[in-house]
């Protein structure tokens, strides 16, 4: 039972430090409005996940500033490292969001992807960045 435990506290810290991009989008999106989003990708294959949410009374309307959502897409195939790109801002701006990505996160890896893909999401740590 002590090992059991032990065990499902340990999964639990893990699974506690990643996040899920969709709700990283949803937790921006009720500030910033959806054109003030910009989206960047450091894996050359993804697809967003920015949901395609219309502006809303929840909106603050008056924001000017543009925020810079870093890997919050989802990623497939990986294949080789060749396509990672690590995002630098070519101007400075300020992080205010540093999380794993969910993918990181070892039984999400057995959903679809193979061993050399798993060995390489582990070597790459995608991480969900914010800039403003």
């Amino acid at each position: 039972t002590f090992i059991l435990t032990l065990q499902f506290y340990f999964q639990i810290q893990a699974y506690l430090k990643i996040s899920y991009p969709r709700d990283v989008y949803w937790h921006y999106l009720k500030t910033y409005p959806f054109s003030h989003i910009e989206e960047i990708s450091e894996y050359e294959n993804s697809w967003s996940n920015l949901p395609q949410k219309i502006d809303s009374l929840y909106m603050d309307k008056n924001q000017k500033d543009t925020i810079t959502i870093v890997n919050g897409q989802y990623f497939y195939p990986i294949e080789t490292s060749n396509k990672y790109h690590p995002y630098r801002p070519k101007i400075p701006k300020k992080q205010i969001l540093n999380r794993l990505h969910f993918i990181n996160y070892k039984a999400y890896q057995y959903e679809g992807y193979g061993i050399k893909a798993r060995k390489l999401i582990d070597s790459l740590q995608f991480r969900i960045k914010i800039y403003r």
